[in-house]
């Protein structure tokens, strides 16, 4: 219905930030390391931090997260809107995972309204 797993993409046709996440995971997990650096090169950080995060919670027992891992993660989001930022400038609409969606909600709202 709207040509995207990604709801800003879906409703806007504008990738967001963390676009190419899912892809790169995939292609993670399936050992193309290559791939998914150039899908979302943040993808190895947030591996990273998604098992200390998993380690202090289930091996340490630790309910909340540690100082150091809160600003890790912000400092992990900062710099996805940073890279993104700057992918946008200089990738935008050629390059996957960086393309607009003609398809997506607003454009079709657009048009719907138009025909009415």
């Amino acid at each position: 219905m709207f040509g995207s797993i990604c709801p800003i993409a879906g409703l806007t046709g504008f990738p967001c930030p963390a676009c190419g996440l899912t892809r790169a995971g995939f292609l993670a997990l399936t050992l193309d390391f290559r791939g998914a650096w150039e899908m979302q090169p943040f993808i190895f950080p947030i591996i990273l931090w998604l098992a200390a995060a998993f380690v202090q919670r289930y091996v340490c027992l630790r309910a909340r997260l540690f100082g150091w891992m809160k600003w890790a993660g912000i400092l992990l989001i900062c710099g996805m809107v940073v890279f993104y930022v700057i992918s946008m400038c200089r990738y935008f609409p050629d390059r996957a995972p960086y393309i607009y969606h003609s398809d997506n909600l607003i454009q079709k709202i657009v048009i719907y309204r138009q025909l009415w």
